[in-house]
Protein backbone atom coordinates (compact mmCIF):
# COMPACT_ATOMS: atom_id res chain seq x y z
CA UNK A 1 0.00 0.00 0.00
CA UNK A 2 1.50 3.79 -1.03
CA UNK A 3 2.03 5.66 1.92
CA UNK A 4 -0.79 8.44 0.13
CA UNK A 5 -3.10 5.31 0.80
CA UNK A 6 -2.22 4.92 4.40
CA UNK A 7 -2.66 8.23 5.18
CA UNK A 8 -6.29 8.16 3.58
CA UNK A 9 -7.56 4.68 5.33
CA UNK A 10 -6.16 6.13 8.57
CA UNK A 11 -8.61 8.87 7.57
CA UNK A 12 -11.11 6.18 7.37
CA UNK A 13 -12.52 4.06 4.42
CA UNK A 14 -13.95 7.17 2.30
CA UNK A 15 -10.98 8.83 2.46
CA UNK A 16 -9.31 5.75 1.03
CA UNK A 17 -11.94 5.34 -1.48
CA UNK A 18 -11.37 8.78 -2.57
CA UNK A 19 -8.01 8.32 -2.81
CA UNK A 20 -7.88 5.34 -5.39
CA UNK A 21 -10.75 7.03 -7.33
CA UNK A 22 -8.40 9.77 -7.81
CA UNK A 23 -5.85 7.88 -8.72
CA UNK A 24 -8.05 5.82 -11.18
CA UNK A 25 -9.22 8.97 -13.32
CA UNK A 26 -5.50 9.91 -13.44
CA UNK A 27 -4.34 6.66 -14.84
CA UNK A 28 -7.57 6.97 -17.42
CA UNK A 29 -6.46 10.20 -18.42
CA UNK A 30 -3.01 8.02 -19.71
CA UNK A 31 -5.44 5.38 -21.05
CA UNK A 32 -4.94 3.13 -18.03
CA UNK A 33 -7.21 0.91 -15.76
CA UNK A 34 -6.51 0.37 -12.17
CA UNK A 35 -7.22 -2.59 -11.44
CA UNK A 36 -6.11 -3.21 -8.36
CA UNK A 37 -3.77 -1.27 -5.40
CA UNK A 38 -2.69 -3.75 -2.88
CA UNK A 39 0.67 -4.08 -2.20
CA UNK A 40 1.44 -0.97 -5.21
CA UNK A 41 -0.87 -0.67 -8.03
CA UNK A 42 -1.64 -3.22 -10.82
CA UNK A 43 -2.45 -1.93 -14.08
CA UNK A 44 -3.64 -2.65 -17.75
CA UNK A 45 -3.83 -0.34 -20.56
CA UNK A 46 -7.25 -0.28 -21.87
CA UNK A 47 -6.70 -1.15 -25.12
CA UNK A 48 -5.21 -4.72 -23.82
CA UNK A 49 -8.32 -5.63 -21.91
CA UNK A 50 -11.39 -7.80 -23.13
CA UNK A 51 -14.74 -6.87 -21.29
CA UNK A 52 -13.12 -7.07 -17.79
CA UNK A 53 -10.38 -9.67 -19.19
CA UNK A 54 -7.11 -8.93 -19.31
CA UNK A 55 -3.98 -11.51 -19.81
CA UNK A 56 -1.54 -11.38 -16.89
CA UNK A 57 1.72 -10.43 -19.14
CA UNK A 58 -0.26 -7.50 -20.14
CA UNK A 59 -0.60 -5.88 -16.77
CA UNK A 60 1.80 -3.65 -15.13
CA UNK A 61 2.91 -3.58 -11.54
CA UNK A 62 4.19 -0.48 -10.19
CA UNK A 63 5.49 -0.75 -6.51
CA UNK A 64 4.66 1.90 -4.13
CA UNK A 65 8.10 4.21 -4.12
CA UNK A 66 7.70 4.53 -7.96
CA UNK A 67 3.90 5.76 -7.90
CA UNK A 68 4.96 8.03 -4.97
CA UNK A 69 7.67 8.82 -7.83
CA UNK A 70 5.63 9.02 -11.00
CA UNK A 71 2.22 10.09 -9.77
CA UNK A 72 3.17 13.83 -9.53
CA UNK A 73 4.47 13.72 -13.20
CA UNK A 74 1.20 11.85 -14.97
CA UNK A 75 -0.88 15.25 -12.42
CA UNK A 76 1.73 17.96 -14.13
CA UNK A 77 1.36 15.93 -17.95
CA UNK A 78 -2.25 16.01 -17.19
CA UNK A 79 -2.74 19.87 -16.11
CA UNK A 80 -0.48 20.90 -18.72
CA UNK A 81 -2.08 18.79 -21.73
CA UNK A 82 -5.82 20.35 -20.12
CA UNK A 83 -4.29 23.79 -20.16
CA UNK A 84 -3.47 23.28 -24.43
CA UNK A 85 0.40 23.69 -23.79
CA UNK A 86 2.10 21.68 -26.28
CA UNK A 87 5.16 19.35 -25.99
CA UNK A 88 7.44 17.20 -27.88
CA UNK A 89 5.96 14.25 -29.13
CA UNK A 90 8.59 10.84 -28.74
CA UNK A 91 9.32 10.96 -32.04
CA UNK A 92 9.71 15.01 -32.36
CA UNK A 93 12.28 14.75 -29.12
CA UNK A 94 14.02 11.90 -31.39
CA UNK A 95 14.37 14.19 -34.44
CA UNK A 96 15.19 16.91 -32.36
CA UNK A 97 18.25 15.21 -30.45
CA UNK A 98 19.20 13.47 -33.94
CA UNK A 99 19.67 16.84 -35.76
CA UNK A 100 22.50 18.20 -33.26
Amino acid sequence: MTHRYRMAQAKGKRALEEAVAEDAELLRAFGARLLSAQGGLRVAMEKELRGEHVHPWNIVLIDSKTWEWIRPLLLELRRSREAGESHPRGADIISLAAAK
